[in-house]
């Protein structure tokens, strides 16, 4: 018995040093304004690759970005493809940076899955904010990896790039 406390001992000392050690995560940085497009959005790879800010809010081009910050959540408001308006919150598993966030999340399965589990999809939306924090760069990532009819593995990915302008209030 006491062998096993004192196992049981070190391996809680070795997690409680590894927790310490690890350096502090970057805190929220204020992302909050009016964006309006500087240029043509930038698209790489196959597949869909629109402006994807939750499961609902899916833009091919974004016009007009609205982000209001309160704290470390962020609450978008975009407009595009002629006249749509998408609302969407990030606020869950944000990964912070000196110049920007990103979120990445599994969009929820749609319909009747033949091969559950053959593929896995997951989602990037990034802001990066310029240095003069006069510009934003929004990327939309996809990124899918399975194995097609059982036995054929597969790599997909696709983005999405486009430049904010800020405008001045």
């Amino acid at each position: 018995m006491i062998p096993a406390m004192r196992m049981v001992t070190a391996l809680l000392a070795a997690a409680a040093l590894t927790c310490a050690s690890r350096p502090p995560s970057p805190v929220c940085i204020d992302l909050s304004g009016t964006y309006k497009l500087a240029g043509q959005p930038v698209r790489k790879g196959t597949g869909s690759t629109a402006f994807v800010f939750s499961e609902l809010a899916v833009l091919n081009r974004v016009e007009t970005l609205t982000i209001t910050q309160p704290g470390c959540r962020i609450e978008i408001h975009a407009t595009g493809d002629g006249g749509k308006i998408h609302d969407a919150i990030l606020e869950n598993d944000l990964a912070w940076t000196d110049d920007g966030v990103s979120a990445s999340w599994s969009p929820k399965k749609m319909g009747a899955s033949i091969l559950s589990g053959a593929s896995s999809r997951v989602r990037t939306l990034t802001f990066h904010l310029s240095p003069e924090r006069d510009t934003l760069t929004i990327s939309s990532e996809f990124d899918e990896r399975g194995l097609a009819l059982l036995f054929m593995p597969f790599h997909d990915h696709g983005a999405a790039t486009c430049v904010m302008k800020r405008v001045k209030s």
